[in-house]
């Protein structure tokens, strides 16, 4: 079903023969993007994103450290996630990418594009007393989304 997802982890001895394995079903939530519960977060990496990469690559890519700035961090509370090491689980991440032979940046572009999007807002266009339309009322959030 693609309401499913399955993430296969692979155990390894120090000779690099395989020593175990164990498969995990979960829920792919198409929604969990733009909308959270109350109490949940937003996708992992999201979170480490913003705490893990070097504030160069933040300005590059239009972001800050501050969850809470961004609209889709903070739907369902603050965006604050207690008791993680949002850095270290970044520098996994990281490593995982480049192990599987993906282009970080690139991925980390993406995410950043998604952030910024999130943040865009709009406003009605009214044309003689009624709501004909409607248009961005925050252009600039575009630029960065784009960048």
């Amino acid at each position: 079903s693609s309401r499913f997802g399955k993430f296969m982890r692979v155990l390894f001895d120090d000779a690099g023969c395989i020593s175990g394995a164990n498969i995990s079903t979960y829920l792919l939530e198409k929604s969990r993007l733009a909308l959270q519960q109350p109490g949940e977060t937003n996708f992992h990496i999201f979170y480490q994103l913003l705490a893990g990469l070097d504030d160069g690559a933040l300005a590059k890519l239009h972001l800050g450290r501050d969850s809470a700035s961004f609209h889709y961090l903070t739907r369902a509370g603050s965006g604050v996630r207690e008791g993680l090491d949002d850095v270290n689980e970044f520098k996994a991440t990281h490593s995982s990418m480049q192990t599987l032979g993906l282009r970080p940046d690139d991925v980390f572009s993406i995410l950043a594009g998604i952030l910024n999007l999130g943040n865009v807002t709009f406003e009605v266009v009214e044309e003689n007393n009624a709501e004909r339309a409607s248009k961005v009322s925050n252009p600039d959030v575009i630029a960065k989304a784009e960048a």
